[in-house]
């Protein structure tokens, strides 16, 4: 299961963004919901999960301000975050939809002043 590959504060956040779905779906809230967390600790994983591996997440759009996070965060949703992790057989066990299509819009600003 994919709880093994993250690390708890990983998995604490998504379930609280289940739950924040779940509740937005179900007419409980319509705010919108933020997962704050410091530098280097899954943020990327976490994208990775939410929009590789649950299957009412059609589309994907992550907004970065500089093109290497960009390009980081796109190889990750691609699917990096869990080679890192586990086999490829494992990453179908995991995330059936290892191959399901994502789309991002990446560059706000890439100098900012």
């Amino acid at each position: 299961m994919v709880e093994e590959l993250l690390w708890s504060h990983q998995n604490e956040a998504i379930k609280m963004l289940l739950q924040y779905m779940d509740d937005f779906h179900n007419g409980i809230t319509n705010q919108a919901a933020l997962v704050q967390m410091p530098t280097g600790s899954g943020k990327s994983g976490i994208i990775a999960y939410l929009s590789r591996c649950l299957p009412d997440i059609g589309l994907t759009i992550v907004l970065t301000p500089r093109l290497s996070l960009r390009d980081q965060l796109s190889s990750d949703i691609a699917g990096r975050f869990f080679k890192h992790e586990c086999s490829t057989s494992k990453l179908h066990d995991v995330c059936g939809q290892a191959t399901k299509n994502f789309g991002y819009l990446a560059m706000i600003n890439d100098n900012p002043p």
